[in-house]
């Protein structure tokens, strides 16, 4: 029988610890543990919410590769954290807020990265995708949007356009990308507003990010 592990039993403290303070690891491995379930989404949404500000400090005592590989863990298949973000067992204010903070999390992690992000296998670029995914996913499956997805979504759509805004190329290409996933008219327009304030962009670039405003892009 494969043993169920719930990560929200956890204090904050042990939380940090099981997900950031391992070696790096084939997802194989992490998934061989057991499965996750996610009993008390509160208590999840409150840490993710403290680790995304704190975010500078937890740099201090783990490395970008096991924050990276962590962040994987949460946002990807093992825990489907877009889905608790959308969960009517949450209060709504919690929710926005945790979403709000995803902004500090990319001033402290993103603004300053040398290359480019896109390139890379970094947890920073497909964060977006791997939320808004989930997000969309569970409203689709439970046949109806869940209370307060409106809001969610508008959410989303004003703090990725903060994330444009923080004058920082690697922060610019991952916030259109999460704006790529995001189906609103709002994300459309922060898009093209993008375009026209950089007319003289490579055409590359431009190429990419009019795939994002068609939500086309890889």
């Amino acid at each position: 029988m494969i043993p169920v592990f719930d990560p929200s039993g956890l204090s904050y403290e042990e939380w940090l610890r099981y997900f950031f303070d391992r070696p790096i690891m084939e997802f194989s491995e992490w998934y061989a543990e057991g499965s996750f379930q996610v009993d008390n989404e509160v208590t999840l949404l409150t840490y993710l919410q403290r680790f995304n500000i704190e975010f500078a400090l937890l740099q201090k005592r783990f490395s970008i590769e096991q924050l990276d590989q962590g962040l994987w863990v949460l946002y990807g298949p093992a825990i489907h954290t877009g889905s608790h973000f959308i969960s009517e067992n949450v209060p709504l204010d919690l929710r926005l807020d945790a979403i709000a903070s995803l902004e500090p999390l990319y001033l402290q992690a993103v603004k300053g990265w040398t290359g480019d992000i896109g390139e890379t296998d970094s947890v920073f670029f497909m964060l977006w995708d791997l939320l808004l995914r989930e997000m969309y996913y569970e409203s689709e499956y439970r046949g109806r949007p869940p209370a307060g997805f409106d809001a969610i979504l508008d959410k989303c759509a004003e703090t990725l356009g903060r994330i444009l805004e923080l004058d920082d190329k690697a922060c610019e290409v991952c916030a259109l990308h999460g704006l790529g996933h995001l189906k609103t008219s709002s994300a459309r327009a922060l898009i093209h507003r993008y375009l026209e304030q950089h007319p003289d962009m490579p055409d590359a670039e431009r190429v990419w990010g009019e795939s994002c405003h068609r939500g086309e892009m890889l």
